[in-house]
């Protein structure tokens, strides 16, 4: 017998069609937090979800995974830690006009270039040799080993952009863990990814520099895609200092789920997989002088090594 559920109207149109690629973390969050007053069980809302994205999701796969991340987030059954939950702002389209208008924020680097360096090169500007970094080939199976033993970093899609505290960690269930929140040693790279459906790479590439403005600007990849992801150097500030810059760069556009700091980003010079085909994650900008944290009211852009 088919049931009746007594949706709300915002969550009627969150159904009414199927999310566009790269907005499916967001509408499943929203989704599940949305049905937790119509389905007290959120093994039922699992259920509905995994229908959802069976049926509608054409994009590509869902792994119960994901569903599952979203079903603990919208049913508040992530784990309690001392940081407090913020509210990201959506896109500011009148703030985005602004800046791009903007005479103030010189273009650092050209995002068709490419800088011609290797994943692994990356990963030693990124990461200390003995620290551990945590990639993989598929999300469902991550990998945690020291940066210098990276040997197939080019081959690989995805990276967790800040270092791990061990090679795995056990939950409250006594589950094996490798990227959570938990395993994650330190915040020291905020990545900013626009995936905007309307913002081309030159776009992208000025909203960018102009974040450059704030926090020093490490290296810029492009994901094989329509997006760029930005890595700005944030170790030694405060959450607080953080979150403003983070902030900032939500308003401009950039994916609000990556403030996690154990989220997965695409690794730079890695390679991914779409419509069985191998596409290089090319690095179109790096700085190659040392990290330095910058006044978050304000520094100045750096230079490119393979910029215009």
């Amino acid at each position: 017998m088919a049931e009746i559920y007594p949706f709300s109207n915002k969550i009627l149109v969150l159904l009414s069609e199927a999310p566009k690629a790269g907005d499916t973390h967001r509408w499943l969050a929203q989704v599940a937090a949305g049905l937790r007053d119509c389905l007290p069980q959120p093994e039922r809302c699992y259920v509905f979800l995994r229908e959802c994205c069976d049926c509608c999701v054409k994009h590509r796969t869902i792994p119960d995974a994901e569903i599952l991340a979203a079903v603990r987030f919208g049913y508040g059954l992530t784990p309690q830690t001392n940081t407090p939950r913020v509210s990201w702002p959506e896109r500011n389209d009148q703030f985005i006009l602004e800046t791009l208008g903007a005479s103030d924020v010189p273009l650092i680097f050209d995002p068709a270039k490419d800088t011609g360096m290797s994943a692994q090169e990356a990963l030693t500007g990124l990461f200390g040799p003995e620290e551990l970094v945590c990639g993989a080939w598929v999300v469902e199976r991550p990998i945690v080993t020291p940066a210098a033993e990276w040997y197939k970093a080019g081959l690989t899609q995805f990276v967790c952009a800040n270092p791990m505290r061990a090679l795995q960690i056990y939950n409250d269930e006594g589950k094996r863990q490798r990227r959570c929140k938990a395993n994650v040693l330190t915040r020291r790279w905020i990545v900013a990814e626009f995936d905007q459906p309307d913002f081309g790479k030159d776009v992208q590439a000025k909203l960018i520099s102009a974040l450059a403005l704030l926090l020093p600007l490490k290296t810029v990849v492009d994901s094989g895609g329509k997006s760029l992801h930005a890595w700005f150097h944030c170790e030694g500030l405060g959450e607080q200092d953080a979150g403003r810059f983070f902030y900032t760069a939500c308003a401009l556009g950039a994916d609000r789920t990556l403030w996690d700091a154990s989220k997965f980003v695409r690794m730079p010079g890695g390679t991914r997989m779409k419509d069985n085909q191998r596409i290089r994650q090319k690095i179109v900008y790096w700085r190659a002088d040392e990290n330095t944290i910058g006044n978050i009211q304000g520094s100045g852009p750096a230079q490119s090594t393979g910029g215009v």
